[in-house]
């Protein structure tokens, strides 16, 4: 399999996550926002208050989930805007689940903020992943040099071929002839061979 093509897939799959997430919160904040409206007016709060703060509670929820888009966040600060995420969308839950006449209403009115919070576990899990991607995408490729292995021919060293005594007999015959005359052990250290081929050679010669 492509390798780049792979990577284009998920990168693509991951935007595609990420826009339906914030679609999810869209339809949250939006469903949310006439309840809790309609919860604090319920509760003698009056205007403009009972339409301001629910629309901090949702505000507080989208800038913590751009908040976890921001690439290279140190780890500390992105613990933290989790937090505030789950804060904000647990008070947001609250307020729907409390604003609703009975239990149909009351989950209806909660399951859109459930649902953003797990949309937005997912977005986050695919930004990692994708930041990932393209780091490694971003890293040069050296390439490996294949070794090149000589062959080295180790030759033998001739071998030295030591002179056979019937080469000297010639020799040995000529010291044999010379005059003064040499004895055999004489011959034998001229030539090179030992005493008793001198007395071989001369004794059939």
């Amino acid at each position: 399999m492509d390798l780049t093509l792979l990577r284009e897939y998920i990168l693509r799959a991951s935007k595609h996550v990420k826009r339906i997430a914030y679609l999810i919160a869209a339809i949250g904040a939006a469903a949310s926002y006439g309840t809790q409206v309609e919860l604090l007016v319920k509760w003698g709060m009056g205007t403009p208050f009972s339409q301001i703060i629910p629309a901090t509670i949702d505000l507080l929820a989208i800038c913590a989930a751009i908040g976890m888009t921001i690439p290279g966040l140190p780890d500390k600060d992105r613990r933290y805007v989790s937090l505030v995420l789950i804060i904000a969308v647990l008070v947001s839950g609250t307020a729907n689940f409390m604003g609703g006449h009975n239990w149909v209403t009351r989950v209806g009115h909660t399951w859109p903020v459930v649902a953003y919070l797990l949309a937005e576990g997912i977005a986050n899990r695919i930004r990692t992943y994708q930041a990932n991607i393209e780091a490694r995408a971003s890293v040069p490729q050296h390439k490996v040099e294949t070794p090149v292995h000589a062959t080295v021919t180790v030759r033998k060293p001739a071998a030295i071929t030591a002179s056979k005594p019937g080469s000297a007999k010639s020799k040995i015959l000529e010291l044999a002839a010379a005059s003064p005359s040499l004895s055999h052990d004489e011959i034998a250290a001229t030539v090179g061979v030992k005493p008793g081929w001198v007395r071989y050679v001369l004794k059939n010669k």
